[in-house]
């Protein structure tokens, strides 16, 4: 089987290009969240060591004594200064020493002034498990939360007595929002590069689909139903949507494919118009190009048996050209079929579009008239046969032809071909017997 190259060669393009724009988000977006957290564990071993600074700096003594007495001494004013100082110098937005209780926190040191000195703040519901290790004395996790002031890292520090029991904790804050907002921008640019390329592969991929496959298949598919269609139609002409109009030049199977069709398509023309032929040839009459005798039997007896109301009126014509013998004796044979000629002609101009018309052979003709309504229309028809074959001059001649009529009228008249056959025969006898050129409907 062959390979086209410039499918493959596109197909391992887009490949690549897929494979190495995955490949750079992915370094880019393990890059940056290295970086990230880099930067918050910078921001926690920074606060451990100011919490341990401040601890040492106020001490458990202190500590119990300023909770127990509420008291703003001048140690107290100078410990406060030096913590605010540690505070600025670290850049942390807040340094505070709390003592838990079952309800909340009580504040001994705080260093934005926003809390004074006994002042209570209630658990946060949100960390029942932050209340459970203060209450307990244990070590606490740094915790990044988000505030009403944004979002915000805190490191807690216990302040333990000789005993190692915990009496309060230092408490440092990192204002996060910054860098949540970086990686929230992050985050959100990736995203939107990724959806750009995620949508320009699609979009690549589509079209390549879309040219590649659905283009030709639909081609083809319209290809395979014209002919269809044109078939069943009985014409043998190759339609608009043929195989033979096709123009697929994608290389690959779907061309292949294509020429395939065009060449079984030709092939199958060929031979329907040969079949057309043949079967034109065996059911018309070679003359006149009317019906043969045969055809004109076997189409008058399916609609005789096809009939969707059977008392509807048909009419069954039989006739003959007057002294036809005569035309041939006197202006030769040539001139004779000239004339059987224009009379078939003349019969295919009068008659409509759902009636039947054939050479019986000699110069005789049959009509067969579906659903003429009434016996009157028939009386029309044969009248309109008349002044046409009175129009009909043999070649050399002066004298115009006549026509006798002889018509049958089914159902009273008989409702097989056979029976409005011998009907009709037998009324072209008496017009014949009553003066020619005339009609004569079978009662």
């Amino acid at each position: 089987m062959s390979v086209n190259k410039r499918s493959v060669a596109r197909r391992l393009v887009l490949i690549i290009a897929l494979i190495a724009l995955v490949t750079t988000l992915a370094a880019v977006t393990t890059g940056y969240l290295i970086y990230s957290s880099q930067i918050k564990r910078q921001y926690i071993e920074m606060g451990e060591i100011i919490a341990k600074a401040a601890v040492n700096v106020v001490g458990a003594e202190r500590a119990k004594r300023y909770d127990k007495t509420r008291l703003v001494d001048e140690e107290y004013t100078a410990t406060l200064r030096t913590l605010q100082a540690i505070s600025d110098d670290a850049l942390i937005d807040a340094l505070y020493i709390q003592t838990y209780t079952e309800e909340g926190c009580y504040f001994i040191f705080e260093t934005d002034e926003a809390c004074l000195l006994g002042d209570f703040d209630p658990f946060d519901p949100s960390y029942p498990e932050f209340k459970r290790q203060v209450l307990n004395g244990e070590d606490i996790e740094p915790i990044i939360s988000s505030t009403v002031w944004g979002w915000r890292l805190s490191i807690y520090e216990p302040i333990k007595d000789e005993y190692g029991t915990v009496v309060a904790y230092v408490g440092a804050d990192y204002d996060m929002q910054d860098l949540v907002n970086a990686r929230i921008a992050y985050a959100l640019i990736s995203l939107g590069i990724t959806l750009l390329f995620v949508s320009a592969a699609v979009a690549f991929s589509i079209y390549l689909v879309n040219r590649e496959i659905i283009v030709p298949v639909k081609q083809l598919t319209n290809a395979v139903e014209g002919f269809v269609v044109k078939q069943e139609s009985s014409v043998a002409l190759p339609s608009e949507t043929s195989a033979l109009n096709l123009n697929i030049t994608t290389g690959n199977e779907f061309q292949r494919l294509s020429d395939g069709i065009k060449s079984m398509e030709k092939k199958i023309y060929a031979h329907l118009l040969s079949l057309n032929e043949a079967t034109v040839k065996a059911e018309t009459d070679s003359l006149t190009s009317l019906w043969n005798r045969e055809t004109f039997q076997n189409n008058v007896e399916f609609c005789l048996q096809k009939k969707p109301n059977p008392d509807s009126l048909d009419a069954f014509f039989m006739l003959d050209v007057d002294y036809f013998k005569n035309v041939n004796d006197t202006y030769g044979h040539i001139a004779g079929d000239v004339v059987l000629i224009k009379c078939a002609a003349a019969l295919k101009g009068i008659l409509r579009g759902s009636d039947f018309a054939a050479r019986q052979g000699g110069d005789e003709f049959v009509i067969f008239l579906k659903g003429i309504g009434s016996i009157a229309v028939a009386e029309q028809k044969a009248e309109q046969i008349k002044r046409a074959f009175n129009d009909i001059v043999p070649d050399g001649g002066e004298e115009h032809v006549t026509a006798s009529i002889g018509i049958a009228i089914a159902p009273a008249a008989g409702k097989t071909y056979e029976e409005l056959y011998n009907r009709a025969d037998a009324a072209l006898y008496r017009a014949k017997e009553t003066g020619r050129d005339r009609y004569f409907i079978a009662s």
